[in-house]
């Protein structure tokens, strides 16, 4: 396969990270790098654009650089800050090189004077989560995550803060370094609760508590297209009729390669809904779940309901006994995989398709999706000309390729 190199550029990006601390007669907390207020060393700094992805840190001084670009527009990113007693007060930069380099692309960060004391009940066996808070309104915004590795099924974790409104979360643990490329939907082994309102005081230290409830009940099912074949790749939301302190998200999943879905949930009652990008939704189905009694209906570890109907997923199409939300999709398909420069396939890109129109021009149709863990995608179109590009965690936008549909799908069409 060819591979298309950028011509290095005449242009830079220059910035620093620095403490926001009002130090030899800045203004504290005001964003701007002023007085004498320190760099920040050894801090990770990201940018993605037409060159691709690549990652520096920061010097002693807390600056970075990013040399040899071309004219474009580029994103410069922070990752969350994960130790320490700082703040982040901006997490990305958006940039655009018009014929000049860019000078001070600056990321102020603060210095805790408060702190938020988490605890977390009910935390399932071996499972590692993610402790997260932010400020919706303040200049400190947050940016802040804590991981906490499983050692038992209580656990607390102090986050520093600034004063003011916060809210804070827990969910499963995820990358959280963007050079490492995506991450695969998270797998929940508890219900998401809500988000906690915390105020947080001027100094000291105040506290808030999650009760997990653990997903020990799955509900089952298959995601097709109307003639009945099984969706890839598809999205799949237990959405919770009811909000507590205990469930306040809903329960995920995607489907594999013959459109099957497992999501892990707790007794209740919920609306099932698939989603697939470029697709409308399917259609919500209530769905009742119970623990499990009986092994009869496929289902070993929950009975699931559908208007008093005990499912088992073992029906024809149609069947009053399957969970088989519906999306409309066309019948033809473009297949084929995101590679890297050694063939292996780049999980997570995301992929996309543009319909050309007679005079080939874009005429306001699209697909997109996502590549699997392998790298592979689907696109579900009708007849026509399709340009179709990717962009690559670590590798940036993609060449795109040309193909025509003629009645038949076509497979094998890597990028």
């Amino acid at each position: 396969m060819p591979f298309f190199l950028n011509a290095a550029g005449a242009y830079s990006i220059f910035g620093t990270v620095f403490k926001d601390n009002g130090v030899g007669g800045g203004t504290a907390s005001d964003g701007l790098k002023n007085g004498s207020e320190p760099g920040i060393q050894n801090m990770k700094i990201c940018l993605s654009g037409s060159i691709g992805f690549t990652c520096a840190s920061t010097t002693a001084t807390g600056a970075y650089v990013f040399d040899s670009l071309s004219n474009g527009s580029y994103k410069i990113m922070l990752p969350p800050v994960s130790s320490g007693s700082l703040i982040a007060g901006i997490s990305s930069r958006d940039v655009t090189i018009t014929s000049a380099s860019q000078t001070d692309v600056n990321f102020p960060l603060g210095v805790a004077s408060s702190t938020i004391s988490v605890t977390i009940n009910g935390i399932p066996a071996n499972t590692n989560l993610d402790v997260f808070a932010f400020n919706p309104s303040g200049a400190q915004a947050g940016n802040i995550i804590r991981t906490i590795p499983y050692s038992a099924a209580s656990a607390t974790v102090s986050l520093p803060a600034s004063s003011g409104n916060w809210k804070v979360g827990v969910g499963p643990e995820m990358n959280k370094d963007p050079s490492q490329g995506g991450s695969s939907i998270p797998k929940f082994s508890f219900m998401p609760p809500q988000p906690q309102d915390v105020t947080v005081p001027t100094t000291g230290e105040v506290s808030t508590t999650f009760n997990l409830q653990t997903a020990a009940q799955v509900i089952k099912g298959k995601v097709i297209d109307t003639a009945g074949h099984g969706i890839a790749n598809a999205f799949v939301i237990a959405r919770p009729s009811l909000i507590t302190d205990k469930i306040g998200g809903e329960g995920v999943g995607q489907t594999d390669s013959n459109g099957n879905f497992t999501i892990s949930v707790s007794s209740g009652s919920y609306a099932v809904q698939s989603f697939m990008p470029g697709m409308p939704p399917s259609n919500s189905i209530p769905t009742i779940v119970k623990a499990n009694s009986s092994n009869g209906d496929n289902n070993t570890a929950a009975d699931v309901y559908v208007n008093g109907t005990l499912i088992t997923n073992a029906g024809s199409t149609g069947s009053i006994l399957n969970l088989w939300p519906s999306i409309s999709k066309g019948g033809l398909s473009i297949a084929g995989s995101v590679l890297d420069e050694s063939g292996n396939g780049i999980a997570y890109a995301h992929v996309r398709a543009k319909l050309r129109g007679s005079n080939d021009s874009f005429n306001g149709t699209f697909r997109d999706a996502p590549t699997n863990s392998a790298g592979s995608y689907t696109l579900y179109v009708e007849n026509g000309t399709w340009e179709i590009d990717a962009f690559a965690p670590g590798y940036g936008q993609l060449p795109s390729i040309t193909v025509t549909v003629a009645s038949s799908s076509l497979t094998g069409k890597n990028i």
